[in-house]
């Protein structure tokens, strides 16, 4: 019997240390884990734009009152103007060019330019008279990238659309419009 009795108690105290040392176990499981991370950010310069020189269709004529006809500027540095239909005459004098935007930003960035929409220059001494100007390009693309130094040299042409004299008598038209520059 003494021997159940010791038996007894060994079993006693194995199960005692087992669920003591289960316990602590578990404890230790339980326990949160932490971590330190990090974050960063870099504050790069703000795109900045200069206009060089404004779009200009230069000087032309409109001969007769049936039909009307277009001037496109292209966007290139070599300047080329194109009249199409047969009442557009273009002149010489007067300036013809792109548009050219001299870009500064952070180096060898990407950017996504948005397009002009269409609008409409108007006869400077009578308003109610206008042109329309749409078809919008660019150059090199519009998700140019800024060189190493983080400049970019933009050109911009356009399509031009003139009605009869009726509705564009002689003179000087202007007007406004958005291009929309951002990092990609």
């Amino acid at each position: 019997m003494l021997h159940n009795k010791y038996r007894h108690k060994l079993s006693a105290f194995v199960g005692a240390t087992f669920l003591f040392l289960l316990s602590f176990h578990s404890t230790a499981l339980a326990q949160n884990q932490e971590v330190i991370g990090t974050a960063t950010a870099e504050l790069i310069e703000v795109l900045a734009a200069t206009e060089v020189s404004p779009l200009a269709f230069g000087r032309f004529f409109i001969e007769g009152e049936g039909t009307s006809g277009s001037l496109i500027v292209d966007p290139l540095p070599a300047v080329k103007r194109t009249a199409i239909g047969n009442a557009i005459h273009p002149v010489e004098g007067g300036t013809v060019s792109p548009a050219i935007y001299e870009i500064r930003g952070y180096p060898e960035s990407t950017l996504v330019i948005t397009l002009p929409t269409t609008i409409q220059i108007t006869h400077i001494s009578n308003p109610s008279f206008y042109m329309t100007v749409n078809q919008w390009a660019v150059s090199p693309s519009v998700s140019p990238k800024l060189d190493v130094d983080g400049k970019l040299t933009l050109f911009l042409g356009a399509s031009l659309h003139a009605q009869t004299l009726t509705n564009n008598p002689a003179g000087v038209y202007n007007g406004t419009y958005s291009l929309v520059l951002s990092y990609n």
